[in-house]
């Protein structure tokens, strides 16, 4: 894996992460009431997207690693243009459901820490 993949992927991680953090101790109710709190998931998600993009442009083969990587991409295509018809349960969902999953792959991937 080349350098340009690894910190897509650690941007990637961090967003994610960065996700999970904001969401902690949080519900839905509170997602809905906190402009903040869903701008900042939905920023993150964008970004996760965007880095799963540039990787599918220069190094496809780089993101077998992960599970759903398309849908990651195409979610981000969605969450960018769409944001005044943006599902909030879907958004919701993705974070409290399967974000864990995403981390867990991304910090598999051998010396995604050291960049």
């Amino acid at each position: 894996m080349d350098n340009n993949s690894l910190k897509h992927f650690y941007d990637a991680l961090s967003a994610a992460r960065a996700i999970q953090k904001f969401i902690t101790d949080k519900t839905f109710e509170d997602y809905l009431d906190d402009d903040l709190l869903s701008s900042g998931v939905e920023r993150k998600f964008e970004i996760i997207g965007e880095a799963f993009n540039r990787i599918c442009k220069d190094s496809p083969n780089d993101l077998n690693v992960i599970t759903n990587y398309r849908g990651i991409i195409d979610f981000r295509n969605v969450v960018a243009p769409a944001y005044d018809h943006l599902e909030d349960t879907l958004v919701w969902g993705l974070a409290s459901n399967q974000i864990h999953q995403l981390i867990t792959e991304l910090e598999a991937i051998e010396d995604i820490e050291l960049l």
